[in-house]
């Protein structure tokens, strides 16, 4: 042992070499520890559901004679029956008495069958009451199940309840359930708990519900903290040195710090219940569902299942927590999908660290921190903070674009190896990205056919440069890796189910453009259309003024077209083959845009030295380009959707029922009500419900009425609504300032940046 601490090799040696992951590892000892202890307050103090049930023979008040007590943690009132000895087709009277432990405030509906009379009390005030017991002075239904369905509006913690059943001969059936007030499409049977002294009860049951959900959180952001620590690493092995010899993290810590503040924000917006704000967001029931079908039995999404291990990965802890000490609920959803977000925030935050690296290898030190800020344009910010896989695909794809680099300028088995394993993270987390990759092979033989010319070698010295065992280290890395990742070796029927999906009813219907000289000119004015939203109007014209300098001395910055190819084979065989683009599919330009506009702004810096404080014009220059991020998350911190969700709950409280007219992304979550959604835009389509209350998105109307929007404002009107809310989108008003925040203006068809802050009007019948 003496000999290897001598040489270095000691763990503990090599720990403190890395204090970042020493100190990781050190918070996961002590995070179990603090697990052990929570969990097992979790189960000792868990809620003791069981009613206290008394069983009466016969049902008149006055005459029954109690059988037996006892406590039971199911309704079945047959099986009660059995077991006071009783006849369960005879006649007889059950009373369960006990607590309910709400979790949240609000409208809650429970309901059930029964045979052949009920009542229920919460808080001692009957909330549901059919009783046809002889003697009763309410008149008799006629015998039979009843359904019932109640709409108490009760607040977080205990309330005592009891529920009386009557069996008058016959068949005898109990079934209640409980739909929480956040999401009306899931019931769970209705638990009560045992009655203790309240005060300690309610203290305990707080603790213990909460205290594995705590645990599984903390377990998610550790492991999160350790895939960010990994793969910081890795970034700095695949670049051949560290951040803070090749950027300096002095200078790169702001950028990044700013990120961390400015990308979480909104976050918890649109989250589960419902599919988020986000367009193909995924939603923590796909990640579930892929978990327990273990990514086989011919599962299959519309994306691979590149992402779905990685957010398995982060959230496992809450499926292992769950089979020790709660369920999964719908609190627990909510806090994957937030746990889900945050792995892109993450994976954002990863990105801007391997764009520092390669402006560092490529055009020097002075870029690399000014490049990781360019990268912050509006449509990278938007998507940062959603559980779409564009955060995944692109940040393996960065790593791809780093591996190339140190291709080119350090030819090695691990530099190749590497790129063909992010290769295939990159497309096995999205398949638009298969489009880059060709680019970046053309690069690597056109930079070795380059230097065959230079050194005027044979065709076989040229192979020799090429390095064809390289090249098939790397492409063999790329076919194993993307074999094991699509799952092929143990779900190849769910491989091809994915792919017939994405070749056919996934992409065909959505072309947008015609394959002809007038469809493609079309499809070039939409895509530079959208450049200034996707990039950030401020990024793009730097990154113009940067293709300038490049272009006058071409010399100097060589190193960039290194990343002409993989950009325009994206744009040729994925927008151009596909047909259909949206702001986010820019981003992959993101990266060259970023660096050139990183050699505009050390240009213009070294030029007006001399007359302006360089740091100012930095400072400057950063206030511009952030500010479309900083309009674009003000919107959605103030966007009408949240504004009238907090309207419809403080103001509808009678239970209505609700009808959404437009895509549910674009409209307030309609969970907590009795709901539906209507896509047509026919007045008379929307008047066939017979909702009490119509929450409209106006620019749905609007775009795809067959009428105009205000005939079919007539025509609610006519039909007894009255619009009782409306909302204006959250924009700016001043078009130079308007502009600087987003850039030129597109159509919603193309740009989901443009749908933040619907305008939207709530109608209530009259």
């Amino acid at each position: 042992m003496t000999r290897l601490r001598s040489a270095g090799l000691s763990p503990f040696a090599r720990l403190t070499r890395f204090p970042l992951l020493a100190a990781w590892l050190v918070a996961g000892a002590a995070l179990l520890a603090f697990s052990s202890w929570a969990l097992d307050y979790a189960t000792r103090y868990a809620p003791s559901f069981g009613a206290h049930v008394r069983i009466y023979e016969g049902v008149d008040a006055e005459s029954a004679v109690r059988m037996k007590t006892f406590t039971t943690d199911g309704f079945d009132p047959m099986a009660l029956a059995r077991r006071a000895g009783l006849d369960p087709r005879a006649t007889y009277r059950i009373e369960y008495d006990g607590q309910l432990f709400l979790r949240e405030s609000g409208t809650y509906v429970i309901e059930g069958r029964y045979d052949d009379a009920l009542r229920i009390e919460i808080d001692k005030a009957p909330i549901h009451d059919i009783r046809r017991a002889p003697g009763a002075a309410e008149s008799h239904p006629p015998p039979g199940i009843f359904r019932m369905r109640e709409y108490p509006r009760l607040e977080r913690g205990l309330h005592p309840i009891r529920v009386t059943y009557w069996q008058l001969g016959g068949d005898a059936q109990l079934e209640l359930t409980i739909h929480e007030p956040r999401n009306r499409n899931v019931s769970y049977p209705l638990t009560i708990l045992a009655s203790e002294a309240e005060p300690v009860l309610l203290r305990h049951l707080e603790k213990a519900d909460t205290y594995p959900l705590f645990v599984a959180t903390l377990w998610s952001a550790w492991l999160l903290c350790g895939l960010a620590l990994i793969t910081i690493r890795v970034a700095e092995f695949t670049a051949g040195g560290s951040i803070a010899t090749l950027v300096g993290w002095r200078s790169l810590l702001p950028v990044l710090a700013v990120a961390a503040v400015l990308l979480p924000i909104s976050a918890d917006i649109g989250l589960w219940p419902g599919r988020g704000w986000g367009p193909d967001e995924l939603s923590p029931k796909d990640v579930l569902f892929a978990m327990q079908t273990r990514f086989g039995r011919e599962w299959y999404h519309l994306y691979p299942p590149g992402h779905f291990y990685l957010l398995s990965l982060i959230t496992a802890p809450f499926a292992l927590i769950d089979s020790v000490a709660r369920a999964m609920d719908d609190t627990a959803l909510h806090r994957i999908h937030l746990i889900a977000r945050w792995t892109s925030v993450t994976l954002a935050l990863l990105t801007l660290v391997t764009t520092a690296l390669i402006a560092a290898r490529t055009l020097g030190r002075r870029h690399a921190t000014i490049a990781a800020l360019c990268v912050l344009g509006p449509c990278f910010v938007y998507y940062s903070r959603t559980t779409n896989v564009d955060m995944a695909y692109l940040s393996w794809a960065w790593m791809a674009l780093l591996a190339m680099v140190s291709c080119v300028q350090r030819p090695s088995y691990a530099a190749h190896v590497l790129l063909g394993l992010f290769t295939a993270l990159s497309v096995g987390s999205k398949d638009q990205a298969y489009a880059i990759f060709p680019g970046i092979a053309l690069t690597l033989i056109v930079v070795a056919w380059r230097r065959a010319r230079q050194h005027r070698m044979s065709f076989s010295n040229w192979m020799a440069g090429v390095s064809p065992r390289h090249f098939a280290a790397g492409a063999a890395t790329f076919v194993i890796a993307y074999v094991m990742v699509l799952g092929v070796p143990w779900n190849a029927a769910g491989v091809r189910a994915h792919f017939d999906l994405v070749t056919g009813q996934g992409s065909t219907p959505f072309r947008m453009f015609d394959r002809s000289a007038s469809g493609m000119a079309l499809m070039g004015v939409t895509v530079a259309s959208l450049l200034p939203p996707a990039l950030g109007p401020a990024v793009l014209v730097l990154a113009i003024i940067g293709l300038g300098y490049v272009a006058s001395s071409p010399r100097a910055y060589r190193a960039l077209g290194l990343f002409a190819l993989p950009a325009l084979c994206y744009l040729a065989g994925f927008i151009g083959v596909v047909g259909y683009v949206y702001d986010r599919f820019l981003l992959p330009l993101a990266l060259p845009a970023a660096l050139l506009a990183a050699v505009a702004i050390v240009r213009i810096r070294d030029v007006v030295a001399s007359r302006i404080n360089p740091a100012l014009l930095i400072v400057a220059v950063a206030l511009t380009i952030l500010g479309p991020d900083v309009e674009l998350t003000w919107r959605q911190v103030h966007d009408s959707r949240l504004l009238a969700e907090t309207w419809m709950r403080e103001h509808l409280t009678d239970d209505p029922y609700v009808l959404g007219v437009g895509s549910p992304l674009y409209l307030p979550s309609l969970f907590g009500f009795r709901h539906a959604y209507e896509f047509s835009t026919q007045s008379g389509a929307i008047l066939a419900w017979k909702a009490n209350v119509l929450v409209v998105n106006d620019a749905w109307i609007e775009r795809y009425g067959p009428t105009p929007a205000d005939a079919t404002r007539r025509a609610f009107i006519a039909a007894g609504y009255e619009p009782v809310m409306t909302t204006l989108p959250r924009d700016s008003t001043n078009r130079v300032v308007s502009l600087l925040a987003l850039g030129a203006r597109t159509s919603e068809l193309y740009s989901n940046l443009e749908k933040v802050s619907p305008r939207l009007t709530v109608w209530k019948l009259k």
